[in-house]
């Protein structure tokens, strides 16, 4: 065989390896699909107590491994424990990975009569109501529009939310068990709102010290410290719930307003690590709430307590007394527009 010959073999038998693979790689990543899946179920906590005193609080404690706030509360009454299934796989019609949801169940303990009253599969609702959308985002909303109870979430087009005109909004009234169309969401605030608002939102406040001058840390995800706490403020306006969460030794052995909301708290008796979570019920303001997980006695200060330069009205920083100077100094077009609307 000719040298000429012999090379255009190799060369050929060289592109035939390369394609194969080529071939083997992109069939090698068409055959990864992977799967996760989150199962919550009430053999998860190990203690609940619902509000004695305030319709719509609430108690648990989760392990250390565990997250309190995993565990959804909605409208003060309903707890809700999911079962999530999502895959990734190679769609060859996009040409791409893409994930699904391929089960997404909600099943709603009513904690003030200590019933699984309700199992809402959001797949079929979105087949029956929203065909040829998808499910994009774990975690329901909550709203009351015009004295209803709605449970929300949005559904993508096929191309996903970066195509925001295919996407919308389910709603879902809880009490009717039915799915309503064309309800207007309101995002607007009213003055009721607005004031409740301004006077918790100093508890998540980054710009301001407030619960560090009370001898708090902030919870910055994972498990908890000592002597961190985790408010989450939203949609408190709406419902008038405050949640927190801490480590249950962080609880104080005495305080009246605690212990009158959860009698049977004050005995239990956890293993190190344990943390609890709080919905609060009543629409208490920042003080209150503290009040509510301090040591008996304790007084809130404000001493040292400062707004930042960046998160005033004129630019300068602020040495806050109380919550009205927080709330006249705050710029609270930089939280929220609506507020000042």
């Amino acid at each position: 065989m000719k040298k000429y010959q012999i090379k255009l073999a190799v060369i050929a038998f060289a592109i035939v390896i390369c394609v194969g693979i080529i071939a083997m790689i992109f069939n090698g990543k068409k055959d990864k699909t992977s799967e996760w899946q989150v199962t919550q179920s009430m053999d998860q906590l190990l203690f609940m107590e619902p509000g004695k005193q305030t319709e719509g609080s609430l108690c648990i404690v989760v392990p250390q491994e565990e997250n309190p706030f995993f565990f959804q509360v909605f409208f003060g009454k309903y707890i809700s424990f999911q079962k999530i299934k999502e895959k990734r796989y190679f769609d060859d019609v996009q040409e791409d990975y893409v994930e699904r949801f391929v089960e997404t169940i909600y099943e709603l303990y009513n904690f003030k009569t200590g019933e699984m009253e309700k199992t809402l599969d959001l797949l079929a609702i979105e087949e029956e109501y929203t065909p040829g959308k998808l499910h994009r985002y774990v975690g329901l909303d909550e709203r009351k529009i015009d004295g209803k109870e709605y449970l929300i979430w949005r559904v993508d087009g096929l191309k996903g939310q970066e195509n925001e005109n295919e996407s919308e909004y389910i709603f879902y009234d809880i009490n009717e068990d039915k799915v309503v169309k064309d309800v207007a969401l309101d995002k607007s605030y009213n003055e009721s709102e607005k004031g409740y608002y301004k006077s918790t939102h100093i508890l998540v406040d980054d710009e301001c010290n407030f619960l560090e001058v009370n001898g708090y840390t902030p919870h910055d995800g994972g498990s908890y410290e000592t002597g961190e706490i985790d408010i989450y403020y939203s949609n408190s306006d709406r419902t008038g719930i405050m949640r927190v969460g801490m480590l249950v030794d962080d609880l104080p052995k005495e305080n009246a307003k605690l212990y009158e909301e959860f009698p049977e708290l004050k005995e239990y008796e956890g293993e190190p690590g344990e943390q609890v979570g709080l919905w609060i019920a009543g629409y208490l303001d920042a003080e209150e709430v503290l009040k509510m997980i301090m040591e008996e006695g304790t007084e809130i200060t404000y001493e040292g307590c400062v707004l930042e330069p960046r998160a005033s009205i004129d630019g300068k920083e602020h040495e806050i007394s109380c919550m009205d100077d927080y709330i006249k100094w705050r710029n609270w077009k930089q939280v929220s527009p609506e507020l000042v609307k």
